[in-house]
């Protein structure tokens, strides 16, 4: 029997298949991607903004209030990625991190980005709409 895959793709994950590292951030309001690659014959084709859009929406659709992640801050061209996707960074990690975890002696940025709550699409239509019809799509 094939093990099923990590992540659904819609959908909040069930119980027994959300690793126990997302558990506990997600417990804290926080989705976190740990690694983004894209192969180099693939780059500055968008690729790396559809994978953080649904990265994104997944943890959005788990009820997380904040996204957030790790980079390197030498590492220009992800940096300006994540800034032009509205990421902000906070915090380098310590000294020691990057020797705790096996990695070589560089050490990351925090960057984070507030959850983009969508409304229901009544709600949606309603904004998008003159104001006569938003209020008349309101009271329907």
């Amino acid at each position: 029997m094939a093990a099923p895959p990590p992540f659904p793709t819609r959908g909040p994950p069930p119980p027994t298949q959300t690793p126990s590292l997302p558990r506990g951030l997600l417990s804290l309001g926080y989705g976190y991607v740990s690694n983004l690659a894209v192969s180099p014959s693939a780059r500055r084709r968008g690729v790396a903004e559809a994978l953080m859009a649904a990265a994104e929406a997944l943890s959005a659709s788990w009820g997380c209030r904040t996204h957030a992640l790790h980079c390197n801050p030498d590492n220009a061209a992800a940096v300006g990625l994540y800034l032009k996707l509205g990421y902000r960074p906070t915090v380098r990690e310590p000294a020691w991190m990057p020797m705790l975890q096996g990695r070589p002696s560089e050490r990351c940025t925090l960057f984070i980005k507030p959850v983009k709550r969508r409304r229901p699409a009544v709600e949606e239509e309603a904004a998008a709409a003159p104001p006569e019809t938003a209020a008349a799509a309101a009271l329907k």
